[in-house]
């Protein structure tokens, strides 16, 4: 006698046919042309040679915490034990260096002002960090700007075993003294740098702003080498000018009547019929509109957006589960 076996209709009714699955969505998106996905991640022969620059020069700012022995402690009275504690100090402990510590600058907030202050000389982020997008605004000023930024791997785990911080995102500032072991660090970082270059497509690569600080920095000296030349009435004479500049770009009204921006008076109405027809029987053109098409202005090129097919993940929830159970653990 033969097994009874199912045909394709009776399938249809069954319980596993009427299971509701997962359905897959896939969504339209509009994004950006420009590639974000840089991340300057160095090989393992210049890791090491960073590695080894940045052990040796990188100096201690915070001091581990040295366990205080109960023996030692318990004829202590409670109230002195706090201050035992720090003034505790055990054979061989390291000594920490506070030279360089102005130079050094820790944490995303910290590098993110520095590069808006334009004063940022080497930026090192750790590989481990997630999400990448909370380090992604760092890659994007320093590639406006100009900027060495290398992606180290464990970042920190060498920072606690050398400096005694941990941060996912360190900085050179320009606060390094010209003695300082610092500066072989920027010099090899910036060596390294060169064999990764931004890519062409990102956003800041056509903008970029490397020598827009050499300029300032160049106008500067200008300014105090001139002013240092001037005579005292010259300079008396420069300061009413710069008063007189104030005076026209800021406008004040001198009582409630008055405003404190009147127009210019406009063009007087001009009569059509009245003008002089040209010999093609047709009104001249003003030289105004003439003067615009022979000089045009240059246009900026814009890229247009990019649309992107995104599909949703079918192991989502399996995921949200074994996260979970890990986290239990």
């Amino acid at each position: 006698m033969e097994t009874p076996t199912i045909n394709k209709t009776q399938k249809k009714s069954t319980l596993s046919a009427k299971k509701v699955r997962t359905k897959e969505t896939i969504k339209n998106i509009v994004a950006a042309p420009y590639n974000n996905s840089y991340w300057p991640r160095i090989s393992p022969e210049d890791e090491e040679t960073l590695k080894i620059v940045l052990q040796n020069n990188l100096p201690r700012i915070k001091a581990d915490r040295i366990p205080v022995p109960w023996r030692v402690i318990k004829n202590i009275p409670k109230p002195e034990r706090r201050e035992f504690r720090n003034n505790f100090k055990r054979n061989g402990e390291i000594k920490l260096d506070n030279n360089d510590r102005k130079a050094l600058t820790f944490g995303s907030n910290g590098v993110t002002k520095l590069l808006e202050d334009k004063s940022a000389k080497v930026i090192f982020i750790s590989s481990d960090v997630q999400p990448k997008i909370m380090v992604q605004h760092i890659l994007d000023a320093a590639v406006l700007y100009g900027l060495p930024v290398i992606i180290f791997y464990n970042l920190r785990s060498l920072l606690s075993e050398v400096c005694g911080v941990t941060s996912a995102v360190i900085c050179i500032n320009k606060d390094v003294s010209p003695e300082s072991k610092l500066n072989l660090i920027v010099e090899t970082a910036r060596q390294i740098f060169e064999k990764y270059p931004p890519p062409v497509d990102h956003i800041n690569y056509k903008r970029s702003l490397q020598n827009e600080h050499i300029l300032e920095s160049s106008k500067d000296l200008e300014n105090k080498t001139t002013t240092a030349a001037k005579t005292p009435t010259e300079l008396n004479s420069s300061t009413s000018d710069s008063d007189e500049t104030e005076a026209t770009i800021y406008l004040k009204r001198n009582s409630e009547r008055e405003r404190a921006f009147v127009p210019g008076s406009s063009e007087k109405n001009i009569n059509v019929y009245k003008m002089e027809v040209d010999s093609t029987g047709f009104l001249p053109l003003s030289t105004q509109i003439v003067e615009q098409r022979s000089n045009p202005v240059r246009a900026t090129n814009y890229k247009s957006l990019v649309v992107k097919r995104l599909k949703g993940d079918p192991d989502r929830n399996k995921r949200k589960i074994t996260n979970l159970k890990r986290k239990r653990k």
